[in-house]
């Protein structure tokens, strides 16, 4: 006699394509907000789709997301960098698609002094510094804006490049004698921008010297006995005396 002839199909996933989802997200600071990932449709079915999306934490070991299991997924607030990918799953056949990245950076920081060399001042442009001692997180660029008050012309500075250790300022011409306050952030590559420090600056006077005599002559002259100085940057004080 003859026996029951048994049929086996076997199902290649040569064709099935997972679609591409979008797009790696980066968050500044502690915490972040995914916007929901989308997706281009997967191909080469064998009868419809279904999904599965996958989360980790280190982009080794991924683990299968409870209830998600539409073609676009919308994560919820994350506190780590956490990588998503969709396993797209059709005819017993599975395709696993790109993985993207949520990326959650530290602000930067940086340890600056609270004023800058002071300078004297000058008819023309010159410049100080202002030192800083430390950084986290990266920065490669600063900012300054000034405060209005007192009145001055200092320059805003946007995303400069920023070198170790010092920072330069630039001060105007004819800035007048007194204290301005300048509100310095930094930048990382990511995008991150520090919270707000301030510093400031300080013009002082040219130095000026009131003399006086106490009357007491010598020969032909008088003897300065009595000199007073004041201003910026006094290190000598010289008495001129005639006979």
């Amino acid at each position: 006699g003859y026996s029951n002839v048994a049929t086996l199909t076997v199902t290649s996933n040569s064709n099935l394509t997972p679609g591409t989802i979008n797009s790696n997200q980066t968050f500044c600071g502690t915490t972040g907000d995914p916007a929901a990932f989308t997706a281009t449709s997967p191909t080469g079915a064998v009868g419809g789709y279904s999904y599965i999306w996958q989360s980790s934490t280190d982009n080794i070991n991924f683990n299968t997301i409870s209830g998600a299991t539409a073609a676009t997924y919308n994560a919820p607030a994350i506190r780590q960098t956490t990588y998503y990918r969709r396993i797209v799953v059709s005819g017993g056949c599975s395709a696993i698609s790109n993985t993207v990245t949520v990326a959650i950076v530290a602000l930067p920081t940086i340890s600056s002094a609270a004023t800058t060399t002071n300078v004297c001042f000058s008819t023309s442009a010159q410049t100080t510094t202002l030192a800083y001692s430390a950084t986290t997180s990266s920065p490669t660029t600063y900012s300054i804006t000034w405060n209005g008050t007192p009145t001055n012309s200092f320059v805003a500075v946007t995303n400069a490049t920023l070198t170790a250790g010092t920072i330069t300022i630039n001060v105007p011409a004819n800035t007048a004698v007194g204290t301005y306050t300048g509100n310095l952030t930094v930048r990382n590559a990511n995008g991150c921008v520090s919270t707000n420090k301030t510093f400031t600056v300080t013009i002082n006077a040219i130095p000026t010297i009131t003399s006086t005599t106490n009357g007491f002559t010598n020969g032909s002259g008088t003897v300065l006995l009595g000199a007073t100085a004041s201003g910026c940057n006094l290190e000598n004080l010289i008495i001129f005396y005639s006979y």
